[in-house]
């Protein structure tokens, strides 16, 4: 379960002082931890109830079922510059058995759903305008953007990169889809390949509807 992986991880020592340095890392887990410590619901229950149910999200979910695996989208890489099928090598690494909700990379969705999601952050249906606004603000002080990956074009909010400026190339799902909130438009690039420079280089000069 979601709050006994966490006291597990708890148990390991700190890679350095809070604030110290930004770090990739299970922090997302341990906020979901926190969200059922807060609520006294599992983690996918409280999501479900307070996110997918109030915006009609169907077909998303933290714990897929085994016989709907075969629904996951394949996956691809790229050899000489071409596509080649890999099959779905990503499902071991994000289902890790059948109880253990990952906040930080567990949800499973659609297409339609995703933009359901996203609307429902651009309209504000599910967050206070002055929330949304806190999510999409740069939080990363000067010492910890000297480790951030991205620190000349973006800076980091909750779970989203902070764009600098009009910079809108988009990677691993983490660029911020609510920047557009006042253009009154939802815009969605889903990719289901291995992160490619070429393609990211084309990618970050348009806009996708």
């Amino acid at each position: 379960k979601t709050r006994d992986v966490m006291k597990y991880l708890a148990k390991e020592p700190l890679l350095f002082e809070p604030g110290e340095r930004w770090e990739y890392s299970l922090c997302h887990d341990v906020l979901a931890a926190f969200v059922e410590v807060v609520s006294g619901e599992r983690f996918e229950n409280y999501v479900k109830k307070n996110i997918f149910d109030v915006l009609g999200m169907t077909r998303s979910t933290y714990l897929l079922p085994d016989d709907e695996l075969e629904t996951v989208a394949e996956q691809y890489k790229f050899e000489d510059g071409k596509p080649v099928n890999i099959g779905k090598p990503i499902m071991p690494f994000f289902k890790i058995g059948s109880e253990y909700a990952s906040g930080g990379a567990g949800g499973i969705s659609t297409v339609d759903d995703y933009i359901k999601f996203l609307e429902g952050l651009r309209t504000y249906k599910l967050l206070k305008p002055e929330t949304v606004e806190l999510m999409m603000s740069d939080r990363l002080t000067d010492e910890q953007k000297r480790t951030y990956w991205t620190k000349d074009s973006h800076g980091y909010g909750l779970g989203v990169r902070c764009p600098k400026g009009d910079k809108r190339y988009i990677d691993f799902l983490y660029d911020n889809p609510i920047k557009f909130a006042k253009e009154k438009a939802t815009y969605i690039l889903v990719c289901n390949s291995e992160f490619n420079p070429k393609v990211s280089e084309q990618i970050r000069n348009h806009r996708f509807c």
